[in-house]
This record gives C-alpha cells, sequence and structure tokens, in this order.
C-alpha cells in the first residue's frame, strides 16, 4: 500500500490485490467482505466475487481509482464460498491471472504493482510471481523469518522461476543488522507505533509522517 501511494505522484500507477487469502488490503479502500447475497453490493465486487466466470477482461474492468488516486483491483466480496475461491485446475488458474496482469500492462500502466500474499503455492501469487519484473520481499530482521525467505528463494530457483529481489528491510532504531538475502537491500526506517497510530486513523504512512521515506524506497527500487 505505502508503495502504491509513493508511486501514485510520480508515476502511472496501479494496485492488484492478489492475496486472496488474506486480503486486507480491501479494507483501506472500504471494500467490505460478505458471504451473503442479501448483504452484496457492487462496489464490493472484486476478484473473489466473480469466481470461474472471472476472465482478464472482466478483471480489467473492475479496476477503479479509490482513496489517494490508487487505481485498485479488489479481492472482493465471496457470494458462493469461505476462503480462496477454485477457479479450476491450478494450471488454468496461474494463467488466467497472468493473463490479467498482461493485459494491465498493455493498457500501458508505467508501474504495477501487485500484492502476491505470502505463499505462492497459491496459483494468483504465482502468477504474480512468474509476470514481474522485481520482487520487493519484506523483511524484519527476524532469523526465522530470514530462514524462511532464503527457502522460499531457492524454491524458486528450482522451479526455475529467476526474477531480481528485492529485500525492504524494515529497520527499527535499536535492531541489529541481519546479513542481506536478497539481491539487493533497501532499508527503511520504521517506528512501529507511529505506524499504528496511522493505520488506526485510517492514514496511510506513505502520506504523512513517511511520505520522503517510501518516495525514496521507491525509488531506489525501481
Amino acid at each position: 500500500m505505502n508503495l502504491a501511494v509513493a508511486a501514485v505522484e510520480h508515476y502511472n500507477t496501479i494496485l492488484l490485490n492478489y492475496d486472496l487469502a488474506c486480503p486486507e488490503l480491501d479494507g483501506w479502500f472500504g471494500i467490505k467482505h460478505s458471504s451473503s447475497i442479501e448483504d452484496f453490493n457492487k462496489k464490493d465486487a472484486g476478484i473473489m466475487t466473480l469466481g470461474k466466470s472471472l476472465t482478464p477482461e472482466l478483471a480489467g474492468k473492475m479496476i477503479r481509482r479509490m482513496k489517494w488516486g490508487v487505481e485498485y483491483l479488489p479481492a472482493g466480496n465471496k457470494l458462493t464460498n469461505i476462503g480462496t475461491p477454485d477457479f479450476g485446475e491450478p494450471a488454468e488458474t496461474v494463467e488466467l491471472f497472468r493473463k490479467i496482469i498482461q493485459l494491465v500492462k498493455e493498457q500501458d500502466q508505467s508501474v504495477i504493482i501487485v500484492n502476491a500474499g505470502r505463499d505462492f503455492e497459491y496459483p494468483p501469487a504465482y502468477a504474480a510471481i512468474a509476470e514481474a519484473d522485481v520482487l520487493v520481499i519484506p523483511y524484519t530482521g527476524n532469523p526465522f523469518e530470514g530462514e524462511l525467505i532464503a527457502q522460499q528463494l531457492k524454491e524458486l530457483v528450482r522451479i526455475k522461476v529467476e526474477k531480481p529481489t528485492v529485500e525492504l528491510l524494515l529497520v527499527t532504531g535499536d535492531m541489529d543488522i541481519p546479513k542481506q538475502i536478497c539481491q539487493r537491500r533497501v532499508e527503511i526506517k520504521v517506528d512501529y507505533t507511529t505506524y499504528i497510530k496511522a493505520a488506526q486513523e485510517g492514514e496511510v504512512y506513505a502520506l504523512s509522517a513517511g511520505k520522503r521515506e517510501w518516495e525514496r524506497v521507491l525509488l531506489e527500487i525501481l
């Protein structure tokens, strides 16, 4: 979210929510999640709403300008199922989600940011990784988290998905800087109290206290 908001002022930007297992970004834009047809509102529609009826063309029509000038494709509500929808065979689902990204690229977007989620075993997340020009991986410096990231990167290489990787290290004032895992590292100073306060007030950190910091991170990544 912070990267997308930081990019809006400088680039033609779009944010796609491919994290269907935990679609928390929808909350920032007021997209409500419900599985009840009685509670359905067309403004809450997204990828999950259409299920097996989803096509790249329909997904493209659901992209719309939201808060802070962000063009956004929601995960959306779920009318007939609980959890991540079953779109069909995994290979078909990967292809579907790759085509959505390709369609967006054809619309001449300068920067496409995809929230892929943490589990690339999910077809939407794998599709996002496969189509990416660069993988940005947030890292808090926790040793266990670092081991997990390293294992996942090795697994991606094993299945022949090799992309430039940028480690976004979230640095607190008193932390010991860990060994670098990704090909590149970009550090960003984090005051979790300030972040939490901003979130409670519904304010994106990159618009307030962290504006210049997140713009610097964006430019270093690109």
